[in-house]
């Protein structure tokens, strides 16, 4: 089979929105299928195809709206209001500055311009360089079967068009929703969220099958529920490495690691105010926090309102993927905060699968009910920890027994669960589904020749 894949990322792109469909086509691929990309040029090192036989980059922020939303967010950059703005923004102290009655205003006024100017998301009115090199691509290879994945919609906008030239049929895979994405700047019940939910609908109508990463995000999606398949990400059991040997601290130092970004919605609270408790009863270095991603202020500032020192965390910053790996091969306890409130139902979160490579105990701090906690508890990698007392106890059992907590922990994995989440079990999942798309618009096609 030939399919069409259209992506905001693509490898060598080190972006999570990359993980999914690396592993994805890379066990496609092995099954004999031909994986065509249209993807952003995100300015990474471009060569030789990876992952696909053919790829098409393009300027994903090609609209003359978001050529004018760069050129002005790069005038707005060098002022000082709003350097101001970011330090607000990051300490999220609760109050503005006193006497700050102009940065209240340029806070409120940059937020309204930009919802207006975004609508109804990020590079949506640059789509038109993806449809066309999709249709390019769709006329040298004639692709039998179109996939546009999240999280920028442009992909579902172009994936439609596309598929209504050709007549060659489209696959929506939501990675995160769209009305119902976390991040999303519209807030439920505007007049701007209402447009976002009636445009997915719209979309994700003229889909032939609509791929949600869970049961929760399923639900959320503006699709009929015949369309709704549930593929959830995945690992590479082939990239997995039970063999790493951690690097421990001096007296019994628990090394714990976290990659990714600290967002207001993550049980971040909760984490801190757990670590701080084991802190004060072991005595500090007895835990080291390697952070591995950006917004590192956030973190710091959160550890510090729960009274733990500076001295715990260690800000390694983004770093290449295989650096990363290595990092989280060598803790012996690595921390994915769930979301808060009805996020945590649909967000499993992307980085739980790179910690399943790197086979290491995983501490989930989540609510017991959450998508993620269903993940980790249901594969027995990890532990769920909802509250600050079930994080202290963890963290000090694992500074305090140090091997014979962690292989506790790991005598608890469960493979016969993991299959459900490795990349060759979803491939071959994505390939029935692709498989059946494909028969069922042939089958129409030929009907409507008959009559």
């Amino acid at each position: 089979m030939r399919i069409l894949l259209l992506s905001s990322y693509f490898p060598p792109d080190e972006h999570i929105g990359a993980a999914r469909w690396k592993r994805l086509s890379k066990y496609l691929r092995r099954s004999g299928h031909e994986i065509c990309v249209v993807a952003a040029d995100n300015g990474t090192a471009h060569g030789a195809p990876a992952y696909c036989d053919l790829i098409r980059r393009v300027d994903a922020a090609a609209g003359l709206p978001d050529r004018i939303l760069r050129a002005v967010s790069t005038v707005k950059k060098g002022s000082q209001l709003e350097a101001r703005r970011q330090r607000y923004l990051v300490e999220r102290s609760g109050h503005v500055e006193p006497g700050a009655d102009v940065l209240r205003w340029y806070v409120r006024a940059m937020s309204a311009l930009g919802k207006m100017a975004r609508f109804p998301s990020i590079y949506w009115w640059s789509a038109g360089e993806m449809m066309t090199a999709g249709l390019a691509v769709a006329a040298e290879r004639r692709p039998e079967a179109i996939v546009a994945t999240h999280p920028f919609p442009g992909c579902l906008r172009a994936a439609r068009t596309i598929s209504a030239r050709t007549g060659i049929p489209w696959v929506a895979d939501m990675r995160d929703g769209w009305s119902s994405y976390y991040g999303s700047e519209y807030l439920p019940g505007s007049v701007f969220h209402r447009g976002v939910v009636a445009l997915e609908r719209r979309y994700l109508g003229t889909a032939s099958k609509v791929v949600a990463v869970n049961a929760g995000l399923a639900h959320t999606l503006q699709a009929s529920a015949d369309k709704l398949v549930v593929i959830p990400n995945s690992y590479d059991p082939e990239a997995a490495c039970p063999d790493a040997r951690p690097l421990r601290g001096e007296g019994g130092t628990a090394i714990l690691a976290f990659a990714g970004t600290v967002l207001e919605e993550h049980f971040c609270d909760t984490f801190m105010a757990g670590l701080s408790a084991c802190v004060r009863r072991l005595g500090s270095p007895k835990v080291i926090v390697n952070y591995y991603g950006g917004d590192f202020a956030r973190l710091k500032h959160s550890g510090e309102a729960a009274g733990v020192s500076g001295d715990c965390f260690i800000n390694h910053g983004y770093v290449p993927k295989s650096q990363l790996q290595e990092g989280l091969r060598q803790a012996d306890l690595l921390v994915v905060f769930g979301f808060r409130g009805a996020y945590g139902s649909t967000v499993t979160t992307g980085k739980v699968f790179d910690y399943i490579e790197a086979v290491r105990p995983i501490l989930a701090v989540a609510s017991p009910d959450s998508a993620l906690a269903s993940v980790v508890s249901t594969t027995g990698v990890g532990v769920v920890a909802s509250d600050p007392q079930a994080v202290e106890e963890v963290v000090a059992g694992c500074a305090s027994s140090g091997a014979a907590f962690r292989n506790e922990i790991l005598s608890h994995r469960r493979e016969d669960a993991l299959k459900e989440y490795s990349a060759v079990e979803t491939a071959r999942r994505y390939e029935t589904l692709l498989s059946s798309v494909v028969a069922d618009d042939s089958g129409r096609s030929a009907e409507r020749r008959s009559r």
